[in-house]
């Protein structure tokens, strides 16, 4: 698809709040003109994908449709779905874009390579819930970090043994 020029209605807010209790969205009468090279929509809700692509030729890892120069994701890839899968999505799908536009191979570098180790299970019934350390009040009020922070490595193993030894906990 050539993409030079987009012609759209320019919107703007309206006094008052719709029934969603969002601000009223009005048609202007004016028209904006946008030179574009590319267009990406995103439109929140569920899709007829199935109208435009086949499954089968969407790479579920590339995101990319086969033979086209078109990606997808987010909800118009899988219907309505959390904000999380969207991100990911985005994220997989510029990892593919940045491969195809430099001619190389999709690589899985997106993909993390997660040190294993083994945990040993006994029946211990003492085990305790392992609760996180938080962020002090003072921070929490200047700040956008996580209030909640990581499990230290230690804890981790003891958590995983409690909740696979959930049945344990009364």
């Amino acid at each position: 698809m050539q993409l030079d020029r987009k012609q759209k209605k320019r919107m703007g807010l309206a006094d008052g709040i719709d029934k969603d209790g969002r601000r009223k969205i009005i048609e202007k009468d004016e028209k904006i003109e946008m030179k574009l090279d590319t267009l990406i929509y995103a439109i929140g809700q569920k899709t007829k994908i199935n109208e435009y692509f086949k499954e089968e030729d969407i790479d579920r890892f590339t995101l990319k449709i086969k033979d086209r120069k078109i990606f997808v994701g987010g909800d118009f890839y899988r219907g309505p779905s959390s904000i999380i899968d969207s991100i990911g999505d985005g994220k997989r799908a510029a990892f593919s874009i940045l491969n195809f536009l430099i001619g190389r191979e999709f690589e899985y570098y997106w993909i993390k390579d997660v040190k294993k180790q083994a945990i040993e299970f006994e029946e211990n019934k003492e085990i305790k819930h392992q609760n996180p350390e938080y962020i002090n009040l003072k921070e929490r009020l200047n700040t956008f970090k996580e209030v909640e922070k990581t499990y230290t490595i230690r804890k981790a193993i003891k958590e995983a043994k409690r909740c696979l030894k959930c049945h344990l906990e009364k």
